[in-house]
């Protein structure tokens, strides 16, 4: 699908982005991310609704800094209610919006992960920006691009690009073969945001020791406002002991990697 100028509002379009980017350039960057970020998190549901609508973003605005003062991270965080895909996919509109004419990759588990992504992705960075999409590749009008890849996609989906951001969302081992193909960690900004699961188990101790070149950061459930001890109970009713502990308590880890 293609869009004009004409349909889209060139002035308005024009005009926000040149103010995202002339943000992003100000003497404090991070405070144009959260300000931008802000205005996406508004334009979704959260897990809870506070009266204190800033608090419950405080944890999503630590992940954003982790992405930004690294060239390459991985994050760990609670699975669902931590809102890790949300926080990358404003991340990649930010870094689209800021840098013209590049290459974005998000990997992600399923086809259908894929689409949800295309969806938000579109949404956090407006119609009006919008220059072409072709299945779960959308192009913006100041030339930046970003491809939605299942994990298990063929090598010839991505062989060939220079990405300059490449984001793998809910890590698995097929994600090894495109990680290692685009030899990410020296060419371009990476992060990988995953929940704790036994494939990221190996990646993550290496990283802790310094061995993988990615900085790591651990992202626990107790942050989230309103996940408290009750709600500790609560899970832990549904699920079992043993998968909450799996899920949010990171079991497999030693405790010397939280911070």
């Amino acid at each position: 699908m293609m869009y004009t100028a004409a349909d889209v509002g060139f002035n308005a379009r024009v005009t926000r982005a040149m103010q995202i980017v002339a943000d992003a350039k100000s003497e404090q960057p991070n405070r144009a991310l959260h300000a931008f970020a802000s205005d996406r998190i508004r334009m979704i549901k959260t897990p809870i609704t506070l009266e204190n609508g800033v608090e419950q973003d405080n944890s999503r605005f630590r992940l954003l800094d982790h992405f930004n003062k690294n060239r390459a991270s991985i994050a760990l965080a609670p699975r669902q209610a931590f809102g890790k895909t949300t926080t990358s996919l404003i991340y990649a509109a930010y870094w689209a919006f800021t840098n013209p004419g590049k290459t974005i990759l998000y990997f992600a588990p399923t086809l259908r992960n894929c689409d949800l992504g295309r969806e938000l992705f579109t949404k956090f960075i407006g119609k009006e920006n919008i220059r072409s999409y072709v299945r779960n590749d959308v192009t913006m009008w100041n030339g930046s691009k970003i491809q939605f890849i299942s994990a298990f996609a063929p090598a010839t989906r991505f062989c060939g690009i220079t990405p300059s951001l490449v984001i793998f969302d809910e890590w698995n081992t097929s994600f090894k073969e495109p990680m290692e193909s685009l030899v990410v960690f020296r060419d371009c900004k990476t992060f990988i945001v995953s929940s704790l699961n036994p494939y990221i188990a190996q990646l993550w101790e290496d990283s802790v020791a310094g061995k993988t070149g990615l900085t790591p950061e651990y992202f626990h459930w107790s942050e989230i406002p309103g996940y408290n001890m009750t709600w500790r109970k609560e899970q832990i009713k549904n699920l079992g002991l043993s998968k909450f502990l799996e899920e949010y308590e990171g079991q497999m880890f030693s405790e010397r990697y939280r911070k």
